[in-house]
């Protein structure tokens, strides 16, 4: 009992003494820190990766079109060339004879042509007739008058019948001729529509030679990074192998 009583005023005591502190007010937190910046309108792009290969837009395998022996090579593995540019040389003496032997025979060929039309091979013969006939009637006047002789005992049957023969000769003669006048029109237009294909013919022969001599300078197909050559001068090329690709820069 003397323990509580003197517990009791010392609880009583801190009470009272809690009891005239302060009351606990609320505070506001600060405001957190933020980054800002103005807006800003524009396109975005979306992006997606891929694992993929690249392709050029374009590809030319450059051949050789003639066989000869390549002079020259005019370009750098891997470099841009343009369209048009000179690539390789070969070598144009052959076909720069073989053009000179097709512009001779197509000389020739106009020639024979020019010949052919200005012939003069009928009129030769259609003379040769008119002779022949001359002759002809000649011969027959000759044997009237030996037939006229003969019957009046003037002339013997040697002379008669020498005057038969002769008309008759000169009458196979006739035949002959106008035989050999109707060949001869026949061959002259022959022999102008063959002097024609034969110049036609030359004609081709040198385009074909102009044509291969060309092709001893091999350009660029298109515009484009090049890139390996087989060949370097020297080698013989033919027209089977690709001698060089060329690529778009696409």
């Amino acid at each position: 009992m003397l323990s509580l009583r003197i517990l009791y005023p010392a609880s009583l005591l801190i009470w009272l003494m809690a009891g005239c502190q302060p009351a606990n007010t609320y505070v506001d937190p600060p405001p957190p820190e933020v980054t800002v910046a103005p807006p800003v309108q524009r396109a975005v792009t979306s992006y997606v990766h891929y694992t993929g290969t690249t392709q050029a837009v374009a590809r030319v395998d450059v051949r050789a079109r003639v066989k000869g022996f390549l002079k020259k090579r005019l370009f750098e593995e891997g470099t841009i060339v343009k369209e048009g540019q000179l690539l390789l040389v070969i070598d144009e003496e052959p076909f720069a004879v073989q053009l000179d032997q097709a512009r001779a025979r197509l000389a020739e060929a106009e020639a024979s042509l020019k010949k052919a039309e200005e012939s003069r091979i009928r009129e030769v013969a259609r003379a040769q007739l008119s002779l022949d006939r001359a002759q002809l009637v000649l011969s027959r006047i000759d044997e009237i008058r030996s037939q006229n002789l003969f019957s009046r005992k003037a002339a013997s049957r040697e002379d008669l019948e020498k005057a038969e023969a002769t008309r008759k000769k000169n009458a196979a003669q006739v035949e002959a001729d106008q035989a050999n006048l109707k060949q001869l029109e026949a061959d002259y237009e022959i022999n102008i529509l063959s002097a024609r294909a034969s110049m036609k013919a030359a004609m081709t022969a040198v385009r074909t030679a102009e044509i291969d001599l060309g092709y001893c300078r091999v350009t660029a197909p298109i515009e484009g990074r090049i890139t390996r050559a087989e060949v370097d001068a020297g080698n013989y090329v033919s027209t089977v192998r690709p001698r060089c690709w060329h690529r778009s820069t696409g």
